[in-house]
Formats: C-alpha cells, structure tokens, sequence
C-alpha cells in the first residue's frame, strides 16, 4: 500500500489542461500573484476503508484573474474537472487515476473586486471529491 500524491496527480492533471500562459501552482508554491490568471490548487484523501488503493479525495481549487476572465475560465475549470470522470481522461501514469467526479462546490465567485496593479481581479473557489485509485 501506498500513499497516493494528490498534489502531483491534480497538478499534472490541471497543468495539461490550460495553456502555458495560465499559471497552475499547488497552494503553498505561488512565488507571485503577479501573473495572472491563476490557478491554485490543494487536496486531502483518506484510504477507503479495505480499498486497497482506492482513496476519497477532496480537491480545491482557487481561480485569481481579471474580472473580465473570471467567469469564462471558472466555467472551462468546471468543464475539465468533469472531463476526468470519463474513461482514460484522468489518469496520471505511476501516480493514479480518477474513478468518480462529484462536485461539492461549484466555481463560485467569492467577494468582491480587488485592485491590483491596475487590474480589477476577483476570486473564484470551487471544490471537488474524487475516488481515486493508485497507479
């Protein structure tokens, strides 16, 4: 048995998703907030009873960027977060993959407006829990 690296696993998973000008950094990682949009992400997992490598696992993401942006792109994290429930889709080779997708938090906009550097930006948070399964 062995621990399942839900930060390598959603990290991958969500970098292979956007562009590369779309920042995507685990929640403790960001070196500047500076670059925007941006992606921040955490997760916990439990081992499922006797599951033998089948975990629940929560993942939460948080959306920084130009309010201009903000829906559309918390509409396009929702859309790949859903994409990893079909078959192959979420998958990260060594590490695991996706069974289940279910939300327990759809993106939703916290707050209000923000200034910075010129720009107005906003924050979207979402969370989601996943049976994943060891690779």
């Amino acid at each position: 048995m062995k621990l399942l690296n839900t930060d390598l696993l959603f990290q991958t998973l969500l970098r292979e998703a956007f562009p590369p000008e779309v920042a995507v950094v685990g929640d403790l990682d960001p070196g500047s907030y500076a670059d925007l949009p941006l992606f921040t992400h955490y997760s916990t997992a439990t081992q499922e009873g006797n599951g033998n490598g089948l975990w629940s696992v929560m993942l939460t993401v948080t959306l920084i960027c130009e309010t201009q942006d903000a829906f559309g792109l918390a509409s396009e994290l929702y859309s790949i977060v859903w994409s990893w429930n079909m078959p192959r889709a979420g998958v990260v080779p060594g590490v695991g993959a996706i069974e289940t997708v279910q939300d327990s938090l759809a993106p939703a906009r916290r707050g209000g407006e923000a200034q910075m550097e010129a720009k107005q930006i906003v924050q979207y948070d979402g969370s989601w829990n996943f049976r994943v399964r060891n690779d």
